[in-house]
């Protein structure tokens, strides 16, 4: 799973960038995602996936869609949280942009 999720710089409230959410899976068992959300809310941010992809064992499987708009400027971060069908714990991944209108 990726660390961090940077998004470029956005210039414009206009302006869009999407990153891609990736999971590795090192069980030997398959997995499925049950759900992908934000810790806290941010209009700007919306994330697309589909309840109940797969990851097979020792693959990595593109899980979700993160995009981000460029409506409020300033530095923006959260945290997404990834939950699996298979363990308990929460993955987290921290994501972060910055946006400036007219630069």
């Amino acid at each position: 799973i990726e660390r961090h999720l940077k998004f470029d710089d956005l210039k414009s409230f206009k302006d869009k960038r999407t990153r891609y959410l990736h999971i590795f899976n090192a069980r030997k068992t398959a997995i499925e995602i049950s759900s992908i959300q934000l810790e806290k809310p941010d209009r700007d941010v919306s994330i697309k996936f589909s309840t109940g992809t797969i990851v097979p064992p020792l693959k990595s499987v593109r899980v979700a869609r993160i995009t981000r708009t460029g409506g409020m400027e300033g530095y923006h971060s959260g945290v997404i949280r990834l939950q699996a069908n298979s363990t308990r714990s929460v993955l987290r991944v921290p994501y972060s942009s910055t946006v400036n209108h007219g630069d």
